[in-house]
């Protein structure tokens, strides 16, 4: 290659395709790639719910217009949503290891892969969202009636 000539970029997406299809033999990064990902979709979705809560619960212009409460809901968003996709990436990680391996789920039927992919993230969700929500500073306990 001349001192001209730059090295073909990998697609913006590339990233993102790695995350979304869980296959870190295909990743053109590093491994903590995966995990930054991880977290800003977290974010993302923290930051869905702080709008939705506003939709839903905001009464007022005055509380529309407070950034102190838009960041104490985001920030409560952020621990809980953060908890739940990484709780969803280590069962990803560790069906991967000892279930799914790539060569093993060519084999599986359909059924069973839809119930693998559309299976782990309810179990993240179910396990993650009452460890999130400890430790955003909530009573889970007590939000379950208990």
């Amino acid at each position: 290659m001349d001192k001209h000539t730059t090295p073909p970029r990998p697609a913006p997406r590339d990233p993102w395709h790695v995350w979304l299809t869980h296959d870190p033999a295909t990743s053109p990064g590093p491994w903590w790639r995966a995990w930054l990902l991880t977290a800003a979709f977290g974010a993302s979705v923290a930051a869905l719910f702080t709008v939705l809560s506003f939709a839903a619960f905001a009464r007022t212009a005055a509380v529309w217009g407070d950034a102190g409460i838009w960041l104490r809901v985001y920030g409560k968003n952020l621990v809980i949503s953060v908890t739940v996709v990484v709780v969803i990436h280590l069962l990803f990680d560790a069906g991967r290891r000892w279930l799914a391996a790539p060569q093993r789920l060519q084999d599986w039927r359909a059924w069973q892969r839809v119930a693998y992919f559309a299976g782990l993230p309810a179990w993240g969700v179910l396990l993650g969202w009452p460890l999130g929500a400890t430790l955003a500073g909530d009573d889970v306990l007590a939000w379950l009636g208990t």
